[in-house]
């Protein structure tokens, strides 16, 4: 980008509302199996992959409405998808300035194609390698194929989960309480509506468990401003009284998913 495109972005974006992070899936589905996994990855019954032609119209439009600092691409594990190529380009061309990171559990990484590694380094584009304890053995191995393709990357510790959520209980909790405990929100944008966090996949344990429990309310990027969405995003939402967890978190190790309902309910 040349000295005066980057001045004229500046300036375009100077005061364009702006929110701190934003997440997506690439695919619903993964190939871990995680106890109480705050996607309800495990109760994706078969491949679900985002579409790459939708994702470019959300993203493009999204880029017009808000600034974000930090993006990361996630899933389900987002390197199951073909097309995650694609959707590192399309992301980094929306946000040229944002810190964007592809969210992984290093399963695939070891047999990624050169030109996954490649276009990491023309986009500019980080690793958060999520370390869970069935890949002990492949730590080490991982970790130098990051480093001999010289990306940048954070790796963390996944050997202990919290749980966050007790949806479908009587307990509850104030939710600006809760809401005010939630680090820096978890905005997920999700087939062109932005929500809160990661509980709007809460329709995946409706239909696994044949359940009607209330879903987290979703703003449509195409309706509302940037402002109106920045000021939805703010604010707790209904939902959070469920999330008395995040207040006094607990914690259990690392586990394989029975896909039974009291892991999340």
């Amino acid at each position: 980008m040349s000295r005066l495109a980057k001045a004229l972005f500046h300036l375009r974006n100077l005061n364009k509302p702006r929110i701190s992070y934003l997440e997506t899936h690439l695919c619903d589905h993964c190939n871990l199996n995680c106890k109480s996994c705050t996607h309800f990855c495990p109760l994706v019954t078969e491949p679900t992959f985002t579409d790459l032609e939708q994702y470019m119209q959300d993203i493009r439009t999204l880029s017009k409405k808000l600034a974000i600092r930090t993006i990361r691409l996630m899933g389900g594990e987002p390197l199951l998808h073909p097309k995650v190529n694609d959707f590192m380009r399309v992301t980094r061309e929306a946000y040229p300035h944002s810190r964007i990171f592809i969210v992984t559990n290093g399963l695939l990484l070891l047999k990624m194609s050169n030109d996954f590694w490649e276009t990491l380094r023309q986009c500019h584009i980080r690793i958060h390698w999520s370390k869970y304890p069935p890949l002990k053995d492949k730590f080490a191995e991982i970790e130098q194929r990051i480093k001999d393709a010289h990306i940048p990357y954070y790796d963390g510790d996944a050997s202990v989960f919290l749980n966050f959520s007790a949806f479908g209980s009587d307990e509850s909790t104030d939710p600006q309480e809760a809401f005010k405990a939630c680090h820096d929100g978890c905005t997920n944008l999700y087939r062109g509506k932005l929500y809160t966090c990661p509980a709007c996949y809460v329709f995946r344990a409706n239909n696994y468990f044949h359940a009607n429990h209330e879903v987290p309310e979703g703003w449509d990027i195409y309706q509302y401003s940037g402002k109106e969405l920045q000021s939805f995003l703010n604010k707790p939402i209904p939902f959070c009284r469920y999330c008395h967890y995040v207040v006094h978190p607990k914690s259990f190790p690392w586990e394989v998913s029975k896909r039974k309902a009291e892991e999340w309910m």
